[in-house]
């Protein structure tokens, strides 16, 4: 079987390059190439795409494919199953900065050049002191790409045409704005020109973002079987769920210039991520966060497991309407969609997400996912929520190490580690009693930077779950939840 090529599906490339895209990664291929594709395709455009490579070695398959890859969709939209295959055709170049130094920064110079793209991992966003030589490849993505647009700037001049729109999408927050700092971070340190610091601030725009759809890849299995309908091998195949979602912080003029929210995807311009990075956390991350301790505990190994079982699946959606969703200070209809959306996504039967995954460091998880639910609650009805109160106190019993007696592997902060490890021990020899157990863990103010037992109704509510788990009668505990509805 032929590798895939243009010549063998006749695709022809873009003319020139408009976007520089670093990174080359399943996530970039399923989200960042298909936006552009359908771009192109909706709006009629012709945006070309140049990959560059910001680590050592080359993108052999990008190479040897030209740029050329498809994406499978595969998952649940609107409760319908959905399954389709798409060319991927936007791509016309890939470059490594390891291996073609002198070509990347070239590229300084086209002017039909007008936005840059990244996605390099939150670790690829860094600072770290260098040398500045323009024949010396510095190790940080942020310090490449200085020298770059430094070189933009001495060829292209201070001109505003010559100005370039920055959008990161890394998981970090304000990630627009970090990658400035480092910028501006370097040039100072490098002792760059003044006036380069003025073109950037003047002719360039970094844009804050927040990215959000599930890329497991595709499976050996998935694969050969796309290779036989297609009837070529596709070495950069990947897959990805039906959802997507681009958010984007950034100034009209960039809006106008770039009208991707108008391509039927699920993607926004705003003057403010601030209420939908709130949305994701409270309610994708939440409800994750919340069926891991509780799933676990019911026999669940996967969040599909949890959709298939009624009373974990109830509880979720409960702990998602009743108690996240009442306790944000955004519009609700909103947030109804996005959740409805959020369960389609936990409903996807080609993801086999496992639920001890997203078990990792699950204390620090709670802080930040789960805590803010708990308190907004609180200030609006004057008690705890149960459904959060019982991820609680199904997660302090998870700690222990086991579940109905086989050992399981945690993986946490050191301190949370002993701390419980400790703390469980003392109570199976008898030292105290599962409730004190319960309020010393509530009370450490190491563990959660507050006195947790200061919250109305919390420790009555998490001792009674507690107990109820420790003697085995933890699906008791969801019907009665789901009764309470």
């Amino acid at each position: 079987m032929d590798i895939l090529s243009r010549k063998a599906v006749d695709a022809k490339a873009p003319d020139v390059t408009n976007i520089l895209l670093f990174g080359g990664g399943n996530f970039v291929r399923a989200f960042i190439g298909s936006i552009f594709q359908t771009y192109n395709e909706v709006l009629g455009q012709n945006l070309g795409i140049t990959v560059v490579k910001v680590t050592p070695g080359k993108y052999l398959d990008w190479i040897a494919q030209e740029g050329l890859y498809h994406v499978n969709t595969k998952g649940i939209k609107n409760g319908m199953l959905v399954e389709e295959t798409k060319l991927i055709n936007c791509v016309r170049e890939v470059l490594s900065c390891y291996d073609q130094w002198p070509e990347f920064l070239d590229t300084a110079g086209n002017p039909d050049i007008k936005y840059i793209i990244s996605n390099t991992t939150e670790s690829g966003l860094r600072y770290k002191e260098e040398v500045f030589s323009k024949e010396r490849i510095p190790d940080e993505f942020p310090a490449k790409l200085t020298i770059w647009l430094y070189e933009r700037f001495k060829i292209l001049g201070d001109n505003p045409a010559g100005g370039i729109t920055l959008i990161p999408c890394e998981l970090l927050e304000d990630n627009g704005f970090l990658l400035k700092n480092l910028i501006v971070q370097y040039a100072e340190l490098w002792s760059i020109d003044p006036t380069f610091k003025t073109w950037l601030n003047s002719a360039c725009h970094f844009c804050n973002t927040l990215v959000d759809r599930i890329v497991p890849g595709a499976s050996q299995a998935s694969k050969e079987n796309t290779f036989k309908s297609l009837g070529f091998i596709d070495q950069l195949l990947t897959e990805g769920e039906p959802y997507h979602f681009l958010a984007i912080e950034a100034p009209e003029i960039v809006q106008k210039a770039l009208p991707i929210d108008q391509i039927g995807l699920n993607i926004i311009y705003t003057d403010d991520l601030a209420p939908y990075r709130l949305r994701k956390v409270r309610i994708l991350n939440g409800a994750h966060s919340s069926m891991v301790p509780v799933g676990l505990l019911s026999g669940c190994k996967t969040v599909g497991d949890v959709m298939e079982s009624k009373s974990v699946e109830n509880y979720v959606k409960s702990v998602i309407f009743h108690e996240i969703i009442p306790a944000l200070s955004l519009p609700e209809e909103g947030l109804q969609t996005y959740a409805n959306d959020i369960l389609d996504r936990f409903r996807n039967p080609f993801i086999k997400h496992q639920l001890i995954s997203i078990a990792l460091n699950s204390f620090s998880k709670f802080k930040a996912r789960i805590l803010p639910s708990i308190k907004d609650y609180v200030a609006k009805f004057g008690e705890c929520p149960d459904g959060l109160c019982l991820a609680y106190a199904a997660m302090i019993y998870l700690y222990r190490g086991e579940i109905n007696g086989e050992k399981i592997e945690l993986k946490d902060d050191v301190y949370v580690l002993s701390r419980l490890q400790k703390i469980w021990s003392q109570y199976d020899a008898g030292e105290f009693s599962l409730e004190d157990l319960n309020t010393n863990i509530a009370r450490d103010l190491d563990l959660w930077g507050e006195d947790l037992s200061n919250l109305p109704t919390f420790l009555d509510k998490t001792n009674a779950f507690l107990s109820k788990i420790a003697n085995g009668e933890i699906q008791q505990v969801l019907v009665n939840l789901g009764s309470n509805d």
